[in-house]
């Protein structure tokens, strides 16, 4: 190997590279994202994660150490602090919780806790001003004493009427949260006479333990309400975060959009000596070079560098592209390390995509992807813990905030089963079981098989002609998967569907897409159908029926499921709860049209009597069979589940049905030749096993009637309880077993719980008795549970051991019952309540293996399915008792006796039970019959790695892939769990599948520096392996709720090109910040049926500063606004105030009897997923139809009245009134906006100016379109810009213009809903923001703006086009010249669909428009353009130019004022000839030339050059200011926000000078 190195060596020097490896040496990027608010101390976030019954515990444990250390908060370095916080957690948590401290490392890495942390400290420093600067403060009412007075809380006069308010996550002794939403006045009413008394403390201190000892002490004496608030020290540094990512795209640069300004390489040296990854490149594994030849690490680098380039600068070929998916898999598969190269891969593809092209994929590999897609759908991603979904969509799940927090959960419940003591190994093998579907076999053929309308034939239709139909290959023991897909009907699946219920279509609908995707089923359908006018317009379900079976019969069953689809077509289409006679009669139509009519009239097919017996038939099947929920779903007679996917998981149940088959195919009953086998096998069944015959409601699972578990080993906070509860189980229970089968291991156990002086509990007993009698089932056993000590039946049946006593007693022989052991009377009767948690006032109970069917004491028909039930639950039993040994451990003692084995059994099916059936938890069987592409096993957690583990399904090459595989490959990696990989990719590609690389910030442990300070590093993003020569656009990817600001950024982030760096300046820093997380949610009115309050004006105002910040509600109720860490009181403002009550509950499950009017809401922000809430809102008496805002009644100048009239109506006709369908509700009441203020004189009113920019050009054409703007127009001017992609630079540089120039500026923003179409280019996001949140992108106040683009040049007055008067439009636009016959190809808008569409009115370009705000929120036309957009963007080729494309889209809706022509003149799409009327001139791009903008501005602009100059000097004097200011500490820039402010946030500004230092010395931590 040395050898050959030597060679390249001379081979780089041969060829000038070893000369230059400076310039051959990989630029880099280094990405870091702080907080907005100060840091917050690690130990007050540790005591947020410690659980609730050793919270104090933590508390005190933590102060005494810090006593010890003799150190407070300000004497202790982070480490030390960190430290304790770890021996601390160590001492309190004990064996048995020692796995918690994983997940707290984590939590403090993460800093998780931080946001709730910061909360304390709003609360402290607002109320901190009346404690004379000391840490440590209590209060009572309005006053404020020194702690050494304590001893006075009780003797200074009390005023109730002054009381404190506490928050909701105030800490509350001896519990840690309140239970209120709103005020103290909710809490218990014991304690409204006691004093709130309310200890500021720094647990850290000396004197805290004394202050809380003796508050504790007068809690205990019931003289006060004990609330801990905590101080929270100052700190001048910034929380830095993780849990987002960023990618770094290729830009396409079709249109040249690089500033041509010279970039100033300021960076110094960089020392930085980074470890090269382990991977290969082009053949080589550097890593491992670098390891044996450490000395030689600087030319592998260059040589590393130069074969990237290489890779990253050839353009691939269409065919090298087809198969990149796979030869993917097989470098990830064949590398040494899969995981981490499946990481690199994923995150740096671009750079590999060359080499991966030239790798050969073996037949292997292909075979096995071939097997996952039988499974999983090509190209799909999922994520498993266990059998736990991980939903990859929801932002917070894929997270290590979430994920961390799901892990644990799932932790907890798998450490409740080691509780139990079983070995760890076959808790896993146990939980995996409970996954697989509980398949009960019923008899499912009817007498008449025509009631079955089967979908499709797989013997004859010609979708599977190709498949095997050999049935030869199951005489082999081991069955291949593929042996499911044969061309015969061995799988038949059943629905039966009530048609009269609403979800039928989409049933009968899903069944025929199943038939459609050929899985391996025969597919039927049984209708329940009735004569009943249950639907409307004299429409019953028979009728249907028979039109469905007369297309089936006439048309083939292709027309009879067309007819289906148009029904659902229309019924969606019209918003109908149900089908009409006239949609029935549309769908009808639809399929006559399209594909003839051979079935006759519509009336003559409804009145036939051709079907009727069939129907009855089917009826009378279903009636039999006891059917009452549906739809039911049956294959070859075995229950499904209806409620889960029968897509996901018909493979797996055909392949394990298909164990029958070969058993009957090796007894000879069924041939290879073509026979009914689904009969046949019905009848086999029938004959050999106890085919069930009907479906008893309370057994069958459904949504009335869902599964519910009780855990027989339920952790318990009162360990005498659960002791109780485990003697009783192991000892003092009477089981009772059918005779002569008291030694057999039980797989189930019954218990009749109840109070057995009920008649229901004592039928129940007989019923339970009658079943060992009659049925003398081996591997059952019953328990009698008495509820009431009182009941003399009862307390007979306790003690009783065989059938025969326990009949006796039923029958009404009974003994003394004085004599009997009254303690296990008693503790059987709290095992009822304490441990199984049953009242038994109203109902009995059956618990089964854990099962609760609960039986009321109203039912006349007394629950008698024993047999039943056993079947539905043998199951998992059986299950359990294969997987664990013949006599196994518990606690490791051998169980040898049966009633131990079947304790356990019980107990473990009652358990993983308990968990399956949990609804808040989505669990699915992970694949087991098929290996992994490979498996990833980390160091190993010896609490955590025997009992969780994942399963990423993924294909790498997709922008899922770039996120999911780099967060679990961090998380597990942490906790221990390892990973089954299952590559998925698609096996054919047309295009290049991921044009970005990708980073993931996330690290679970913290690093210290040599001082003991919380290193800034250790949570940053390094991207390295960059094309230098490459114009890359660097995008963050954080979750929803966080609004994320550039706040240090020297180059272009939008246009960053690594080779402009500069040979000393190796790495690319950007220091973005976390300005907001949101606070967001839906207004509702209670009342039941009416649409949300769109309109209605919310405000908040930050407790204890003056900020505040205003929004409208949206039609469909959704509302924003921006926050901080912190409690904000949010209440109504404006008209609306007036017509609604704001309700004191934030959620839709509210106790109704507490909620009543309120002034505000108090809303914490307290968690990085900002705040969801629902607010709940009610009208007052006598508004009960009063709009909430005021209709529109201004009369355009210069328009007839009837004509407005007519426009107005045409306005409201189209999109107004479908907005409350759309929503929900009817439209009744038509909201608008708040009443305009009041103007100003003309001259003095100032202009609203609106523009967007991205990248440093734009942001150049920007200060030139102001200057344009100011020096034309001479009213007061006031530019709005979007803040989310400006450069640090222009935000901080744009104040200093405005009042260099006499304008004022304000930046907004306004964060993507998650409920709307997201886009995901940035230059369509950026179209989409001008035009789709205009109506709450600028505070309330504001109601008029107009837009201008960023590359335009103003020559008017803008106040002849604010005056202008838009004839009732709510906008004006310019329409597009057509006077440029060079460009008339161009002009799309004159041909095709725009053509027909816009029936003769004008196309209108974007650059330039003027909107009212007033008119276009009362019109709510921010809804009808978020509708329609949502709708058109379905279509990834609708609305190509987004911004311009959905107004004139929408004009025949919301009508658009046409501007006159002179007010937009671009040299692309007018006449040099109308030039010199031009009052703008726009650079639009050229498609004939392509010429890039700055050229065409020199050349058509003839003042452009004059402005740029004038906006250059303006530059350079700010930065001479500044420079000479670098040693002071500068303030934040005053651009103001959103919100309207009088005072400034309460979180510390950066200082960029601070920041940009700080940044530049992290490009030396470069560690991969």
């Amino acid at each position: 190997m040395y050898i050959v190195l030597v060679v390249f060596v001379t081979l780089l020097a041969a060829t000038q590279l070893a000369s230059a490896e400076d310039e051959h040496q990989k630029k880099s990027t280094y990405v870091a994202l702080d907080s907005n608010w100060n840091s917050t101390p690690l130990y007050l976030e540790a005591r947020e994660k410690v659980d609730e019954s050793l919270y104090w515990k933590f508390i005190q444990s933590f102060n005494d150490a810090c006593v010890k250390a003799n150190k407070d908060s300000t004497q202790m370095t982070d480490k030390e602090v960190y430290d304790i916080i770890i021996d601390t957690s160590k001492e309190i948590l004990g064996d048995d919780s020692a796995y918690l401290l994983e997940f707290l490392i984590a939590d403090l890495s993460i800093r998780t806790y931080s946001p709730r942390v910061q909360t304390y400290r709003q609360l402290y420093e607002t109320n901190s001003k009346y404690n004379n600067k000391q840490n440590e403060f209590i209060q009572l009412n309005d006053i404020t004493l020194n702690i050494k007075d304590k001893e006075s809380i009780t003797t200074i006069e009390y005023d109730k009427s002054k009381e404190n308010e506490v928050y909701s996550y105030d800490t509350i002794y001896p519990s840690t949260l309140t239970h209120s939403f709103d005020h103290i006045t909710m809490m218990q009413e014991e304690e409204k006479d006691k004093r709130v008394v309310i200890y500021y403390a720094d647990i850290t201190s000396k004197d805290f333990s004394a202050v809380h000892k003796y508050l504790i002490k007068l809690y205990q004496e019931k003289k006060i309400i004990y609330v801990v608030r905590f101080y929270v020290p100052a700190s001048t540094d910034h929380v830095r975060l993780q849990g987002y990512g960023y990618s770094l795209s290729i830009k396409s640069l079709e249109y040249k959009v690089m500033n041509d300004a010279v970039i100033q390489n300021e960076g110094g040296d960089s020392n930085t000596a980074a470890s090269i990854p382990n991977e290969d490149v082009g053949g080589f594994n550097f890593h491992v070079l670098q390891k044996r030849h450490p000395d030689l690490t600087k030319k592998l680098t260059t040589f590393r560098s130069y074969l990237l380039a290489h890779q990253q600068q050839a353009e691939l070929k269409m065919w090298e592209i087809q198969n990149l998916g796979l030869q993917t898999a097989q470098k990830i598969v064949t590398s040494s390390n899969p995981m981490q190269s499946l990481v690199y891969i994923s995150q740096a593809f671009p750079s590999y995509a060359s080499s991966l092209s030239r790798i050969s994929v073996n037949s292997t590999l292909k075979q096995s992807i071939a097997n996952y897609q039988k499974i999983f759908t090509e190209g799909e991603n999922q994520l498993y813990l266990n059998d736990r979904v991980i939903d990859i969509t929801e932002e917070f799940d894929l997270n290590p905030l979430g994920l961390s927090e799901t892990i644990l959960n799932e932790l907890k419940s798998m450490m409740n089963v080691k509780k139990i003591g079983i070995e760890s190994n076959l808790i896993s093998k146990i939980a995996s079981t409970f996954m697989a579907p509980n398949l009960v076999r019923f008899n499912m053929l009817p007498e008449n098989k025509d009631v079955l309308i089967t979908l499709n034939n797989l013997e004859t239709d010609p979708a599977f002609s190709k498949w095997e139909k050999s049935l030869s290959d199951l005489k082999n023991e081991a069955i291949s998967y593929s042996s499911i897909f044969k061309k015969k009907n061995l799988f038949t699946l059943v629905f039966v569907v009530d048609l009269d219920n609403a979800d039928a279509f989409q049933t009968i609908a899903y069944a025929q897409n199943l038939a459609n995707n050929n899985i391996p089923c025969q597919i039927a359908i049984v209708f329940k159908t009735s004569n009943s006018d249950r639907l409307r317009d004299n429409l019953t379900s028979e009728k249907i029926a028979k039109i469905f079976l007369t297309f089936r019969s006439k048309m083939g069953i292709k027309a009879a499921t067309f007819f289906v689809n148009a029904l659902n077509y229309y019924k969606r289409s019209y918003g109908m709860d149900q089908v009409t006679m006239q949609l029935v009669s549309s769908a009808f139509n639809t399929v006559v049209s399209q594909m003839g009519n051979n079935v006759g009239r519509l009336q003559t097919i409804v009145e036939a009597t051709t079907y009727n017996d069939l129907l009855k038939e089917a009826n009378d099947f279903i009636q039999q069979k006891a059917i009452s929920v549906f739809p039911q779903i049956f294959m070859n007679g075995l229950l499904l589940d209806a409620k889960k996917s029968i897509a996901e998981s018909i493979n797996h149940i055909c392949f394990e049905e298909l164990r029958q088959v070969r058993k009957l195919y090796l007894e000879g009953i069924i041939t290879d030749l073509d026979q009914d086998y689904y009969s046949i096998m019905m009848d086999y069944h029938a004959t050999h096993e106890s085919l069930l015959e009907s479906l008893n409601p309370l057994v069958v699972p459904s949504d009335i009637n869902p599964v519910e578990f009780r855990s027989l080993s339920p952790p318990n906070s009162n360990k005498k309880i659960e002791k109780l509860g485990q003697d009783l189980l192991a000892e003092q229970l009477h089981w009772i077993s059918a005779t002569g089968a008291e030694d057999e291991v039980k797989l189930i156990s019954h218990m009749i719980v109840g109070d057995f002086d009920h008649d229901t509990t004592v039928q129940l007993a007989k019923n339970a008795m009658d079943r060992l009698q009659k049925g003398s089932p081996k591997d059952v056993r019953v328990a009698f549970v008495n509820a009431n000590t009182k009941s003399k039946l009862g307390r007979q049946l306790t003690f009783a051991n065989t059938v025969e006593e326990a009949t006796s007693i039923l029958s009404g022989v009974t003994g003394d019952s004085k004599s009997l052991d009254e303690t296990k009377i008693e503790n059987i009767s709290v095992f009822s309540k304490s441990v199984l948690g049953l009242a038994c006032q109203f109902n009995s109970y059956i618990l089964t293996n854990g099962r609760l069917i609960t039986v009321s004491h109203n039912e006349e028909d007394i629950f008698n399915d024993f047999f039943m039930l056993e079947k539905f639950e043998i199951g998992k039993a059986r299950s359990v008792k294969d997987i664990l040994p013949e006599n196994p451990k518990v606690r490791g003692v051998e169980l040898t006796k049966p009633r131990d084995k079947s304790n356990l059994i019980m107990t473990l099916v009652s358990v993983f039970g308990m968990q399956s059936s949990n609804t808040d938890v989505v669990r699915k069987q992970v694949p087991t019959t098929v290996t992994p592409s490979f498996r990833y096993e980390p160091k190993a957690n010896a609490n955590i790695t025997p009992l969780l583990r994942f399963t990423m399904v993924v294909d790498p090459l997709c922008k899922t892939a770039q996120k999911m595989v780099s967060i679990v490959n961090s998380v597990a990696s942490h906790y221990g769990i390892a990973v089954d990989v299952f590559l998925n990719p698609l096996q054919q590609l047309g295009e290049l599948p991921l044009k970005s690389f990708y980073t993931y910030v996330s690290q679970l442990h913290l690093n210290f520096d040599d001082a003991g300070k919380l290193s800034k590093h250790y949570a940053s993003g390094v991207s390295s392996n960059l094309p230098d020569n490459r114009v890359l656009a660097l995008a963050m990817d954080t979750p929803s709720t966080w609004i994320v600001k550039p706040l240090v950024a020297k180059h272009d982030l939008d246009n960053i090109r690594l080779k402009d760096l500069g040979v000393k300046e190796p790495t690319l820093n950007a220091l973005f910040q976390l300005e907001y997380l949101l606070l967001q949610g839906f207004a509702y009115e209670s009342r039941i049926g009416v649409s949300p309050p769109a309109g209605l004006e919310l405000v908040i105002d930050s407790l204890g500063t003056l900020q505040h910040q205003d929004t409208l509600v949206m039609g469909n109720g959704y509302f924003q606004l921006k926050a901080n860490p912190g409690y904000w009181k949010l209440a109504l403002l404006g008209r609306g105030k007036n017509i609604m009550n704001l309700l004191n509950s934030d959620s839709k499950a509210s106790d109704t009897d507490q909620v009543h009017p309120v002034s505000y809401l108090t809303v914490a922000t307290d968690s990085y997923r900002g705040n969801s809430i629902y607010l709940k809102l009610s009208r007052k008496a006598g508004q009960e139809h009063t709009p909430i805002l005021p209709p529109v009644t201004d009369q355009p100048k210069n328009t007839a009245p009837q004509k407005v009239a007519e426009e107005e109506a045409e306005d409201d006709k189209g999109f107004l009134s479908s907005i409350g369908s759309l929503f929900g509700g009817n439209n009744n009441n038509k909201p608008s906006a708040r009443v305009e203020n009041k103007k100003l004189p003309a001259s003095n009113e100032t202009i609203h100016i609106f523009s967007v920019a991205s990248g440093h050009l734009y942001e150049r054409f920007l200060k030139i379109m102001m200057l344009s703007v100011k020096q034309n127009t001479n009213s007061p001017v006031k530019f709005w810009f979007l803040k989310n992609y400006l450069s640090p630079e222009f935000v901080e540089f744009v104040p200093y213009m405005a009042k260099q120039y006499g304008f004022e500026v304000e930046l907004v923003t306004y964060q993507w809903p998650t409920w709307l179409r997201a886009q995901t280019e940035r230059q369509r996001i950026i179209w989409a923001y001008k035009i789709l949140f205009l109506d709450v992108l600028f505070p309330l106040s504001v109601n008029k703006i107009i837009f201008v683009d960023a590359d335009q040049v103003v020559r008017a007055d803008l106040r002849e086009l604010w005056d202008m008067d838009l004839n009732g439009a709510a906008y004006g636009y310019t329409p597009f010249c057509n006077s440029n016959p060079d460009t008339e190809g161009f002009r799309f808008w004159k041909t095709g669909y725009w053509r027909d569409h816009l029936r003769t009115k004008p196309y209108h370009i974007s650059a330039l428009y003027v909107v009212d705000l007033n008119r276009f929120r009362r019109i709510y036309a921010g809804d009808q353009l978020r509708m329609t957009y949502d709708q058109l963007s379905r279509d990834p080729n609708s609305l190509a130019n987004l911004d311009q494309d959905l107004p004139n889209y929408l004009q025949h809706n919301l009508r658009i004022h046409s501007l006159p022509q002179e007010w937009l003149w671009c040299e692309t799409w007018c006449s040099q000839s109308s030039k010199g009327k031009a009052k703008t001139i726009d650079l639009c791009n050229n498609p004939l030339t392509k010429t890039p903008k700055l050229e065409n501005a020199v050349r058509i602009i003839d003042e452009w050059t004059d402005l740029d100059n004038e906006a250059k000097e303006c530059e350079k004097k700010w930065k001479l200011e500044k420079e000479s200011k670098k040693q002071q500490v500068l303030p934040n820039p005053t651009t103001s926000e959103t919100q309207t402010t009088t005072d400034k946030p309460t979180t510390t500004t950066i200082d960029p000078e601070q920041a940009i230092e700080a940044i530049d010395s992290a490009s030396i931590y470069m560690d991969q």
